[in-house]
């Protein structure tokens, strides 16, 4: 072993040792720094504010050590020994484009989630993710605030203005059916905490929240994680009927924008595919046919290729067209991630209303009543 090597495996041994699971409270967090990439001032400017309705207070997680906090177990009230950290919170943040639009990833930690005594478990990882046109334009825009809970994301676009106070999203932090804590936005003023960016964190605790075992709770903003979580903060809406003798389901997305180049394209984006079954009182219905959107109108697959299928799932890509104009959708052989289905149905009221009225611009929601039958018209492979 030459010096180099030996001294190298010296410093990471020292660290593993140094490093150790302390007790929640002892946790010291990381000062805010000061911002000096875009990046890092978007993200201060658009911190979020946390309102506490039950349970924890946050606490930082991890220290610049690398020890990181050892929760504590659902005993007592929700927010028994955790009522705040005398060294003060932390808020996470990460941030990246992701289909064209700027996320920043707000996480915070709770040494426990428990909302009734003896129920629930030791550690709590939520997240919010802010949607920005582009943090390095003179004033960015909020498109979008998705809220996460263990059963996936609440999306608000735009957000209420009520939900907000100038660039900073106001979060609630509450039980849901007594069950777990979660995520939503509330008119509510809450309060801010320092923020550290993953790239503001020492090699110390980037390894300790990349490698510590969280139990139940996972840390949404590590490498394993990221990119996924982004992914099923988007939500995907669903209508179903039965049309020309067989079963349609329209499957929509929402893309704050459609631009395949800078400059080119509009605001607002809305695609669809359309998955057509034999007879869903089946046991085992049969996908007859796909048909993905475009602005011309819709690629059909009748039948498509099993390569475009993982068994029920069809597999649908989202790019741009050759002739670079816009988006389309295509089925693909390319696994891809899936989102929170909410059907028409299952909308509250004045989600139904907002998207009978608001005016998306050249983009139009396919399954509203105005549209519906006409796009199921369009797609039809027959």
């Amino acid at each position: 072993m030459n010096v180099f090597t030996f001294l190298v495996s010296a410093a990471i041994s020292l660290a593993a040792v140094q490093s150790a699971v302390i007790s929640h409270d002892a946790v010291v967090p990381f000062a805010q720094p000061t911002p000096t990439s875009v990046s890092q001032i978007a993200a201060v400017n658009f911190k979020p504010q946390l309102h506490i309705t039950n349970g924890c207070h946050p606490y930082p997680a991890v220290d610049a050590d690398g020890n990181t906090s050892g929760g504590l177990n659902p005993t007592g009230s929700s927010s028994a020994g955790c009522k705040g950290s005398g060294y003060g919170s932390q808020i996470y943040g990460r941030s990246t484009w992701y289909n064209g639009v700027w996320a920043i990833m707000y996480s915070w930690y709770f040494p426990k989630d428990s909302p009734l005594t003896g129920f629930g478990h030791r550690h709590d990882w939520e997240h919010i993710v802010v949607w920005l046109n582009n943090p390095a334009i003179t004033s960015p825009e909020i498109l979008a605030v998705s809220t996460s809970a263990h059963s996936g994301y609440t999306v608000y676009y735009p957000p209420d203005s009520d939900y907000l106070d100038g660039n900073s999203a106001k979060i609630d932090y509450y039980s849901v059916l007594l069950i777990n804590h979660a995520f939503r936005m509330t008119s509510d003023a809450g309060e801010t905490q320092d923020l550290i960016m993953w790239d503001q964190l020492t090699d110390a605790a980037q390894t300790a929240l990349e490698d510590t075992d969280f139990g139940d709770a996972n840390v949404p903003f590590k490498d394993a994680n990221f990119e996924t979580k982004l992914a099923n903060s988007c939500q995907i809406y669903g209508r179903a009927v039965e049309y020309e003798g067989v079963y349609a389901f329209m499957y929509s997305w929402y893309m704050p924008k459609d631009e395949t180049l800078p400059g080119l394209g509009h605001r607002h984006d809305w695609e669809a595919c359309v998955v057509w079954l034999d007879d869903i009182t089946l046991d085992e219905p049969n996908i007859v046919a796909l048909s993905a959107s475009a602005h011309s109108g819709y690629n059909v697959y009748y039948p498509p290729s099993s390569s475009y299928l993982d068994g029920d799932s069809a597999k649908i890509e989202y790019s741009s067209s050759y002739i670079v104009i816009d988006h389309s959708l295509s089925a693909t052989s390319t696994a891809g991630e899936t989102q929170d289905l909410i059907m028409w149905d299952q909308l509250t009221d004045a989600a139904r209303a907002a998207l009978e009225d608001t005016d998306f611009g050249s983009a139009n929601v396919p399954f509203k009543e105005a549209n519906f039958q006409t796009k199921l018209g369009n797609a039809y492979y027959a």
